[in-house]
């Protein structure tokens, strides 16, 4: 399988998203990163986050892409968790994720990311594909 059939493969299951950080899971390099950002049939999303060109928008993936883009296992949190779950009041105008500490220290484009120290199992759920806390 080529790399461009890799990165279809993953990024169909996340809303045709597809994460730098995730390059190393299918089985490529960050040359095949960039290879995909110059062919043209990938867009960026943010400076860590493409898709293929044409995909369709969706509040769905806009929260996935801030997700991804925030590093790897970054969730939404405080009112985009609350926007995400459908409380009246709350949009994704503005989407805030979380990570733990420690993790990767890019910042997010896509979203303000707040850091936290633990985050337990049981507090942590996926709605419609995107993790949440």
């Amino acid at each position: 399988m080529d790399w461009e059939a890799r990165f279809m493969d993953r990024s169909s299951r996340q809303e045709g998203l597809l994460a730098r950080y995730q390059v190393g899971d299918v089985g490529c390099t960050i040359d095949h990163w960039w290879r995909a950002k110059r062919s043209g049939r990938w867009v960026d999303l943010s400076p860590r986050v493409i898709g293929p060109r044409g995909a369709p928008e969706s509040q769905t993936r806009r929260a996935l892409a801030a997700t991804l883009d925030s590093g790897p296992a970054a969730m939404l949190h405080r009112r985009g968790t609350l926007a995400w779950l459908g409380v009246r009041g709350y949009d994704l105008r503005s989407i805030e994720t979380a990570r733990l500490r420690g993790r990767p220290t890019w910042k997010p484009t896509l979203a303000q990311v707040h850091f936290l120290r633990d985050v337990r199992p049981h507090d942590l759920i996926v709605v419609r594909g995107v993790p949440t806390e």
